[in-house]
């Protein structure tokens, strides 16, 4: 029987050819509220966050001591930085759905190394790791994109995602993406 909380996603870090990958941790604190604060990229993200620091950062607190919101959550960064100066580039999901038989992939890249071609990166990277470096045997991989996020579409596109419909999130309509395993 599928149990999520089971499932062999690496803790990391694992790499990509520019990125190193590792779990999510609270000193990432000031950099998702970068991404969360921040309406130009807010505008992309198929669902609503709290506003007000202080009520963000202790739920967020609250939430990485539970262990279950962000367990499949993973930060970015620079493969060849020193250590010191690893600034978090941005953020990526890959997360097991219902009965194992799907993925959630997800993807934020700071407003400011919009461009890079970043979000292809750990796009392609999490492609690779659901079709070669787990132990559930998923179906599909699927992502929700704002309708009118068009670079996200794209990114989506080139890894071999097909749009199969639309939905409704919270933060408006989206694109359903699937993509086969």
């Amino acid at each position: 029987m599928f149990s999520r909380s089971e499932t062999n996603i690496p803790d990391g870090p694992f790499t990509s050819a520019r990125l190193s990958f590792q779990k999510l941790c609270v000193q990432d604190e000031d950099a998702m509220w970068e991404m969360v604060s921040s309406d130009v990229m807010m505008r992309f993200v198929p669902y609503t966050t709290e506003v007000n620091r202080d009520t963000w950062r202790e739920t967020f607190h609250r939430q990485m001591a539970e262990g279950e919101r962000y367990k499949f959550f993973y930060a970015f960064r620079w493969r060849d930085q020193n250590e010191e100066e690893k600034d978090l580039l941005g953020l990526v999901i890959l997360r097991p759905l219902e009965d194992g038989t799907k993925l959630e992939v997800g993807y934020w890249v700071r407003e400011s190394f919009w461009g890079m071609g970043l979000a292809t990166e750990v796009n392609a990277r999490m492609v690779s790791l659901a079709e070669n470096e787990l132990n559930i045997d998923p179906k599909y991989l699927m992502a929700t994109v704002m309708l009118g996020n068009d670079a996200s579409r794209k990114v989506l596109e080139k890894s071999g995602f097909k749009v199969v419909g639309e939905l409704m999130e919270d933060a408006g309509p989206c694109w359903d993406f699937r993509r086969d395993i």
